[in-house]
């Protein structure tokens, strides 16, 4: 896993068919990874590339976090490739 301790944002918007600014979820998940908690890297530093970035930057940060609505779990490529080895006349949608 790469260390480090800085993450510089390039833009705060994405363009797909159009220009759509970054949610605050992105920056602060973005933003977080300049820090990594328990390791040597507890703090870190982010910043943007175009000043006027960022005061979507800062709210982003500073915004609280929004409850999850649903969460999944899923299976490794390793429990599935055991159910399958078991399950050999299972279809694929089964598996």
């Amino acid at each position: 896993m790469a260390k480090h301790n800085r993450t510089c944002l390039r833009a705060c918007s994405l363009t797909c068919g159009g220009i759509l600014r970054t949610s605050y979820t992105q920056v602060k998940q973005i933003a977080g990874r300049a820090g990594r908690h328990g390791t040597e890297w507890e703090q870190g530093w982010a910043t943007c590339l175009d000043p006027d970035d960022l005061p979507l930057l800062y709210a982003g940060v500073a915004a609280p976090p929004k409850p999850a609505a649903a969460a999944g779990l899923f299976p490794m490529l390793e429990q599935l490739q055991g159910y399958a080895d078991m399950n050999p006349n299972a279809p694929l949608a089964q598996v």
